[in-house]
């Protein structure tokens, strides 16, 4: 089959569009390696004054003032909430991997992985509302987990 002058043109349209694509998403990596490398120095300024990690008051604020960007420039305000909520997880697990002693995994750009190990490998914390805290608290413990309080008395953190 001959490709005609006008699908000829569109695939150069489609390629040069791709090419645009590409190139933003080059940006937003860098930007993201910036972002990660102000939360690292975050993660330090928290750890001297022994600020808690999570902050469940500036997550809120966050997540509502990029609600209202997304708004404001006409783009999905779910979408952008689930794009910041995978970023402070991001930045949170930045927090607290700054305190581990065991090296962190290498990764590569062309691991191949079952569903199971991308889902896994991303899961390092889990937010639980409990009506016990103290029960809670009480049960953690009896698992074998560390927990902690933080600056906010209706919060505990839990390590295994």
């Amino acid at each position: 089959m001959v490709a005609t002058m006008s699908e000829t043109a569109n695939s150069k349209n489609l390629g040069e569009l791709r090419k645009s694509i590409d190139e933003i998403d080059a940006a937003i990596v860098k930007l993201l390696a910036e972002r990660m490398a102000i939360c690292k120095q975050v993660a330090a300024v928290k750890a001297e004054s022994a600020t808690a990690v999570m902050q469940p008051q500036r997550v809120r604020e966050v997540l509502n003032v990029r609600r209202q960007w997304a708004i404001d420039r006409q783009v999905d305000p779910d979408f952008t909430e689930q794009l910041f909520r995978i970023l402070l997880a991001e930045t949170h697990r930045i927090e607290i991997a700054e305190d581990r002693t065991e090296p962190a995994p290498t990764k590569t750009a062309d691991a191949l992985r079952s569903a199971l190990d991308t889902v896994a490998c991303r899961i390092d914390h889990v937010v639980v509302a409990v009506t016990d805290l103290s029960a809670a608290i009480k049960f953690l413990t009896s698992l074998g987990f560390k927990t902690t309080p933080t600056q906010d008395s209706a919060i505990v953190t839990a390590d295994a």
